[in-house]
Order: C-alpha cells, then sequence, then structure tokens
C-alpha cells in the first residue's frame, strides 16, 4: 500500500481511533508487573486496536482460570489456556501446529488479526520473562514477539528448558491453576463425589450418597435430600470450571476426607454397639431406635472393618502413612477390637423384654466375642487383624495404640482364644520396635466426640 493510501486510511478511522507506532501496557502495580513498550509499526490499525485492548489500561480481559499443555486426538501439542469468560487460547508448540498462528474461541480474528485475548496473554508472559529495553515487535497474527514465539518464551522460563516446566513456572508467576495432562474428566467425577460426600449431613459415605436412590422415601426437606441435590449442583458447575476443581481438592484435602472417611465409621460402629444395648431394652419392632441382636450386629461389625480396610488401602496406603487419618483410623480399628473382646458374655442376659429363646441357640448366636474371635461362624479370616495388619507402623507408635492392643492381647490371652489369632495379634503388635514419640490425646483410640 502506498505512502498516500496508507495516510488516507489512518484519517478515515478519526483522530479519537488513531493508534501509534508504540503502545504500553498498563502494569498492575500490586503484582509487581513491568511497564513495556510494545512496538506495532508496522500493524494496520485493526490489529493496534487489538493491542491496546488487549495490555492497555481499558482492557476487558478477565483472568485466567487454568492452563495447560495439552494434545488433540491429532496428536497436536500446544498449550491451552481457559480464560475466565468462558473463552480458550491455544498457542501451537510447533511451526507445523494447527495453533502456529494462535487461535481464540471469541470468534474476533479476522484478516489475519489477532485478538485481544491473545495480545493478553503475550502480555502475560513478557511479564514473566523480562523484556528487552527496546521496544518489543509484534505481528498482526499473534504468531511471535520480538521474533520468538509464545511456546519459545514460555520454554525459555524453565532452567532445564522443558516446556511443562516453562509452563509450570509461568502459571506460578501468575498464580494460574495448571491443570494435568492425565486430569480426565471421567477420572474427576469420582474423585469430586468424594470431596462433596465429606459434608453429607447423616455421615453417608460417597458411594452411598452417589446412589440413584439414596434420597428415595425422603421428605423434600431432609437434609440429605436437600444436601444431594446441592451436591449435584456444585458437581455440574466444578465438572465444567477446573478452576473450581482445583480449589476444592486443594481446600478439601486428601488428609481430610481421609479423616472425615474414618469418623463417619467410629460414629456407625458406635451405633451398632449401641443398637446391641438398645435390644436389650426394647424388641426392636417398638424400639425407637436401631436395636440388633448379636448376629446382626456381627454382621454390621464386619463390614465397618472391611470399609475401614478398604479407606486404609486407597486413601492412607503410600499417602498419608504418618498422618493423622491413619493415625485415628486405627483408633477406631482398635476400639471395635476393645468392645467385642469386652463382650465375652451373653448379651441377652437381664434382657428387659419377653423375648422367645431358641432351645437351640449357643454362645455363637448370644455372644459377641465368641462369634467374631472365639468361635467365628464364618470363614473370612480372623476377625479385623487383617485390617490391623494393614495400618502403617508410624500409625500405631501413637496415641498409646500399641499399649492398648497389649491390654486386649491379655484379655484375649485370659479367655484361651483362639492361638492363631493371639499369636497374629502379637506380631502386630511388636512390629514397628520402639514406640513412637507420645503427645495429648484428641481421639483415645478413635473414640472422641465428633465436631
Amino acid at each position: 500500500m502506498s505512502a498516500p493510501t496508507s495516510a488516507f486510511q489512518n484519517l478515515s478511522l478519526g483522530q479519537d481511533d488513531f493508534i501509534p507506532d508504540t503502545i504500553q501496557n498498563d502494569p498492575d502495580e500490586d503484582r509487581e508487573e513491568s511497564l513495556v513498550t510494545y512496538n506495532v509499526a508496522d500493524l494496520p490499525q485493526t490489529a493496534r486496536k487489538r493491542v491496546r485492548a488487549g495490555v492497555g489500561a481499558d482492557t476487558t480481559v478477565d483472568n485466567v482460570n487454568w492452563c495447560m499443555e495439552k494434545e488433540d486426538e491429532d496428536g497436536d501439542l500446544h498449550y491451552h489456556f481457559d480464560m475466565k469468560d468462558n473463552i480458550s487460547v491455544k498457542f501451537g508448540r510447533s511451526q507445523g501446529s494447527k495453533y502456529a498462528v494462535p487461535k481464540c474461541s471469541c470468534g474476533a480474528t479476522e484478516q489475519g488479526n489477532a485478538c485481544k485475548h491473545v495480545f493478553w496473554l503475550e502480555n502475560q508472559v513478557v511479564q514473566a520473562t523480562g523484556h528487552p529495553p527496546n521496544a518489543l515487535k509484534l505481528v498482526a497474527d499473534g504468531r511471535t514477539i520480538h521474533g520468538r514465539t509464545v511456546p519459545d518464551l514460555i520454554t525459555s522460563l524453565a532452567d532445564e528448558g522443558a516446556p511443562a516446566a516453562g509452563l509450570r513456572d509461568l502459571a506460578d508467576v501468575h498464580d494460574w491453576v495448571l491443570r494435568p495432562q492425565s486430569a480426565a474428566e471421567e477420572d474427576f467425577e469420582e474423585q469430586l463425589q468424594d470431596l462433596i460426600s465429606v459434608f453429607e449431613p447423616n455421615n453417608a459415605l460417597p458411594e452411598e450418597l452417589w446412589r440413584e436412590d439414596f434420597a428415595r422415601g425422603l421428605g423434600k426437606n431432609s437434609p440429605s435430600r436437600v444436601y444431594k441435590e446441592f451436591a449435584e449442583i456444585v458437581t455440574t458447575y466444578a465438572q465444567k470450571d477446573y478452576s473450581l476443581q482445583h480449589r476444592l481438592q486443594e481446600t478439601i484435602t486428601p488428609e481430610f476426607r481421609a479423616l472425615v472417611f474414618f469418623k463417619k465409621l467410629q460414629d456407625r460402629q458406635a451405633q451398632v454397639f449401641q443398637a446391641l444395648e438398645e435390644y436389650k431394652k426394647h424388641a426392636p419392632e417398638v424400639s425407637s431406635i436401631p436395636a440388633h441382636d448379636v448376629a446382626t450386629c456381627a454382621e454390621k461389625l464386619q463390614q465397618i472393618v472391611a470399609q475401614l480396610k478398604e479407606g486404609y488401602e486407597d486413601r492412607v496406603k503410600g499417602k498419608l502413612e504418618n498422618s493423622q487419618a491413619a493415625s485415628f483410623g486405627a483408633g477406631v480399628l482398635i476400639e471395635i477390637l476393645r468392645k467385642v473382646v469386652e463382650r465375652n458374655k451373653n448379651a441377652y442376659e437381664g434382657i428387659s423384654w419377653n423375648r422367645i429363646e431358641d432351645l437351640s441357640e449357643t454362645a455363637q448366636d448370644n455372644n459377641l466375642y465368641v462369634r467374631l474371635i472365639g468361635s467365628p461362624v464364618n470363614t473370612r479370616g480372623p476377625f479385623l487383624l487383617q485390617a490391623l495388619k494393614n495400618v502403617p507402623r508410624g500409625a500405631l507408635d501413637q496415641f498409646d495404640h500399641r499399649e492398648s492392643l497389649v491390654d486386649i492381647k491379655r484379655k484375649l490371652e485370659s479367655y484361651n482364644a483362639p492361638q492363631a489369632y493371639v499369636m497374629l495379634l502379637g506380631e502386630i503388635t511388636r512390629d514397628g520396635g520402639s514406640p513412637g514419640r507420645k503427645r495429648p490425646l484428641a481421639a483415645e483410640s478413635g473414640s472422641s466426640k465428633k465436631r
């Protein structure tokens, strides 16, 4: 285009719309951003307006939700930036990438001119990398900054020159959420259900809360029904917004979730033993609270122990072995074992209602200890000890757990309990060597009151 024609084009934009050959960003002093001058001399006025809209004082571009290194189904590797205004920008990692010229979902890219979101992101990269004293030259399509591509500049951030490390450093500078490549939607859905179930008002476990029939039969204003609907709303939004997912993960930590999981099971075992005591007072059909016989209580305790064992395998093993949650879960197991051993007696002796006694009833039917340990009725293995073997040695060193197990072992020996059971308990008790440090007991053997 000739000089007169170019001048005419500039005049046609109007005095207020004319943008000079250099544009300065509007640095955020709170974030200690630098003042950067951009050379836009080779850009048409349309592109200059886009640059100013992206980096100037009046920019309306919001922040980044999350960013990640991503690979398309066709193997195209690129940097993906998800913006807070539901817009995504992609920068290709190679010259042959379909995103070598940055692509933005806003739809404003036209005639080879990048949009304001692309230029805004380029300014964020410049802020992280530093800039030379002379004006940084931009190109209309956003492909390069001063002759270098955005992915090249991002890679240069990392000392080791690794692309993923550079993106991590960029995210650290700007407090953006870095989404891992392995963050599959279906994987997070299960984790999200675990996160949300923590606050269920009636102590439902994750797999229970998300059953289709969970709230069936509950009243409209039932806390559990209302919570289920609330949880579904949060889940819907979190699945669409990875930054919300990330905040939930950071707030509701794995240790907190494990601790709540074990506390819920502590409550359940306490309810089982309470139900056995209630059975002595009232017939199940007239009791206002659950009342269970020995066989029912034994089955429920087996189920709780299995859930505790699974909880250690899924939530503690290799991750939280020295955590408060690991020690608390150990306390719950020990509390169950202690209560069972203490109930080496006819549970129905002194019953206060007219229970019809079965003449064929044996100690396995009326004695909880006998049914589970002394002469177990099933072949699932030694009651509770397999779960106790999963407990990390460090967790048993806290809160006098080993001393509690020694006391239980002595009582079992006084009962002439099965030798194999006593020996295995002794092995578990001795494992780990010297006792760990002692500290004030917040949940003695897992028996503290709930929050």
